[in-house]
């Protein structure tokens, strides 16, 4: 196929009234994260013991990730992979007993601060203290679903702590929506409810887990731990519980009884299946190890697949596809204990992260680069076509001035799913810095930071 450039010349900038000269503006782009990178938690030593460290690997080499943060807690990638969120106390506030939401550009190397809690002291004295934890943001970027643990402590009965379940505008933190309010600690004792975090690849819904009705043998029906769905509800401006995609089961026809819950649901890249990890507890007081399993089933919950079983004190750490779907990628740490009792959490220091085919699970595989980890995070991209099919000779790049004082490129009428390359150069003779973008990255917008002398810009359709 052959390649047609389209290049960003004076002509196109005047046309926009953009009010400078190209030849003393230097505009320098730094290259987007490839589909193929994996981002991950690593405990890294600091003074007085270890902190959760975030790292990437791509082809195989491990690199970590600055955010300037002393912890990153409960990373999570964007589906195009260039935004990561994640949880920790706030730096600027270091006296403040809460925890806070961050995004980090790997693009332009910035941090903000996504959602900004507080700790509230109440007419009763009680303390409230907002956890940020699991995080997720929709494909295009602009919402974010965030679970925060509200802990409250009194003086009477000591310290309790509820999930919320909330969608809010990534672009400012504002909360648009309660997704749930979950149940405190005093009900769910194996804390799985909202414990990770999935959106189907067109952002019409996002899976979590949640407590659903189960029927158990003995007649029953009582609450556990499953996959459901939620959506937008237009009507009330809301998230709804619009669907659910797995059963878990109680059998209350043993003594103690024994419970199963799932949890970190995983959306593959084509939407079509998910991935998640069913974890068995032999007794509500979690005297004893918990029994896990990685499985993998249609959307509708229907042909599971059992990818890995886990002998007995193994917790799962996260789940997350591979770019094109082809495997599952996983954590799984020791479960935290003290003699006569294991809690709902696994070890990070022991945490190691394994691959598993999502259709053939015959056998499990090290990450190239990896061993040691948890949380780990794919983009999930699917594959796009060979080369795009609109003519890239009638395609105009333009770029416009921002507020924030960067510019924005954009160039309309691509092919949303296909992939085109950028190049910049200095002269209209020499174009170089090749960085590949799908058609819909670069219609919706790529950030320049502008602080070089001159360079022009070409797309071409990506080998």
């Amino acid at each position: 196929m052959r390649l047609h450039p389209v290049a960003c010349c004076p002509s196109i900038l005047r046309r926009r009234r953009f009010r400078i000269r190209l030849w003393t503006v230097c505009l320098l782009l730094l290259a987007l994260p490839l589909a193929g990178q994996t981002v991950f938690n690593a405990p890294v030593s600091v003074p007085g013991g270890f902190t959760n460290g975030l790292f990437q690997m791509q082809n195989g080499n491990v690199t970590p990730v600055d955010t300037g943060l002393a912890t990153n807690d409960f990373p999570s990638l964007s589906r195009d992979g260039r935004f990561i969120t994640m949880a920790a106390p706030n730096p600027a506030q270091p006296a403040q007993a809460a925890t806070d939401l961050f995004i980090y550009d790997r693009v332009t190397g910035l941090r903000r601060t996504l959602v900004d809690h507080s700790a509230e002291t109440l007419q009763d004295g009680s303390i409230v203290r907002p956890e940020a934890t699991y995080s997720a943001l929709s494909p295009n970027n602009q919402l974010v679903v965030l679970t925060t643990m509200m802990n409250v402590t009194t003086n009477v009965q000591g310290t309790s702590s509820t999930p919320m379940l909330t969608v809010n505008r990534s672009s400012d933190g504002f909360q648009l929506a309660t997704a749930a309010i979950g149940l405190g600690d005093s009900i769910d004792f194996f804390r799985s409810e909202f414990k990770g975090i999935s959106w189907a690849p067109d952002g019409s819904v996002f899976a979590v887990p949640h407590y659903v009705n189960t029927p158990t043998p003995m007649g029953d029906l009582r609450p556990a731990v499953g996959i459901v769905v939620f959506a937008h509800n237009p009507m009330t401006t809301q998230w709804d519980i619009v669907g659910q995609i797995t059963q878990p089961r109680i059998f209350d026809n043993v003594i103690p009884n024994v419970v199963e819950s799932h949890v970190f649901p995983a959306i593959s890249p084509n939407g079509q299946r998910l991935a998640y990890f069913e974890l068995t507890w032999p007794d509500p007081l979690l005297a004893g190890p918990v029994s896990a399993r990685l499985l993998a089933v249609n959307i509708d919950g229907s042909n599971p697949l059992v990818l890995v079983n886990f002998n007995p004190g193994f917790y799962p750490m996260g789940v997350t596809w591979s770019a094109d779907g082809s495997q599952v990628i996983y954590s799984v740490a020791p479960q935290l204990q003290v003699p006569g009792q294991f809690f709902p959490a696994g070890d990070p220091a022991g945490a190691a992260i394994r691959a598993v085919s999502s259709t053939n699970p015959v056998a499990i595989f090290t990450v190239p680069g990896i061993d040691s980890g948890s949380y780990p995070h794919n983009p999930s991209i699917t594959a796009p076509p060979p080369g795009p099919t609109v003519d890239l000779r009638r395609v105009p790049v333009i770029l416009s001035r921002q507020s924030n004082g960067n510019l924005l490129l954009t160039a309309p009428g691509l092919d949303p799913d296909a992939l085109y390359r950028l190049e910049s150069g200095t002269t209209l003779d020499g174009f170089g810095n090749p960085q590949d973008f799908t058609g819909a990255q670069i219609m919706a917008g790529i950030d320049i930071p502008l602080f070089a002398p001159s360079l022009f810009f070409r797309f071409t359709a990506a080998p």
